[in-house]
């Protein structure tokens, strides 16, 4: 035979409770048992339609689990805050990167120096050494490259004019130079800044207009020397045995395209590990 229930009714409300269901939530005793049976109320068989029944509700709080007692939770609590001392203690200082970097020395005599009785330098004793890291503005300069010409000094030996042959240009005939072409590369392929950004840059920064039509054509250029590299990287990729590849749609200006931005699409190859 099943356990047989029976009800509780509050005189402040209409709700109806299972005695052994209040027990087991509460933990204290709501009346005498006799033979397994709470005398609490009357027989849930025998409550009218708005009691509640408690055999749905009974099997959620036997299948729920005990809540944590205070004294687990502080323990629990204990233990994470030690945790955390133990790591604070083993976190190591955290210093500025070992790179090799340009480094400007400032020395800084004190006013004493000279003994004022004997009038010579007190003897140095040591030092204090306090380094900071400083950022100097890049700055845009114009490169002048003077080739001097020289005629004849009218002997035999000297014919015609002398004048130096002109270093390889990155693109000839034109007024880029090799700083120049790495800074525009970085700056909108890595750090993924706009031409326009750009411009902006150039004309509030240093005062020089160079437009972004200008910077597009130098770019294409460059990018058409940088061919080589490139099929050569794709050679590489072909050679393995698994290639991964990324398609990300972007909008384009396409001249056959009118009165709206075309459809293009990026693809990315890359090998795992490379």
């Amino acid at each position: 035979m099943g356990t047989r229930w029976y009800c509780w009714r509050p005189l402040s409300s209409g709700t109806v409770f299972g005695a052994r269901s209040i027990e087991r939530l509460t933990g204290r005793g709501w009346g005498q048992r006799r033979g397994g049976r709470a005398k609490i109320g009357i027989p849930v068989s025998k409550c009218r339609s708005k009691t509640f029944t408690f055999t749905r509700y009974a099997q959620e709080q036997t299948q729920r689990t005990a809540p944590l007692s205070q004294e687990v939770l502080e323990e629990a609590l204990a233990q994470e805050r030690a945790e955390q001392r133990q790591r604070a203690k083993e976190r190591t200082r955290r210093h500025l990167p070992p790179v090799e970097l340009e480094k400007q020395q400032i020395v800084l005599e004190p006013e004493d120096k000279i003994c004022p009785t004997r009038g010579q330098e007190r003897p140095r004793i040591g030092q204090e050494v306090t380094t900071e890291y400083d950022y100097v503005p890049a700055k845009l300069i114009i490169r002048e490259i003077v080739r001097p010409k020289y005629g004849s000094c009218q002997k035999p030996c000297c014919q015609g004019v002398a004048i130096a042959a002109l270093p390889p240009r990155l693109v000839p005939q034109s007024k880029l130079g090799l700083g120049l072409a790495v800074y525009l590369l970085l700056s909108r392929f890595d750090d993924h800044v706009a031409y326009y950004t750009l411009e902006r840059n150039f004309r509030e920064r240093f005062g020089v207009v160079i437009t972004r039509q200008q910077m597009v054509q130098w770019v294409e250029k460059v990018a058409h020397l940088l061919l080589a590299i490139y099929w050569l990287i794709w050679e590489e990729l072909k050679v393995g045995d698994y290639l991964q590849i990324d398609e990300s749609p972007v909008k384009v200006l396409d001249p056959e395209v009118k009165g709206k931005a075309a459809q293009g699409y990026l693809w990315f190859y890359s090998t795992p590990g490379g």
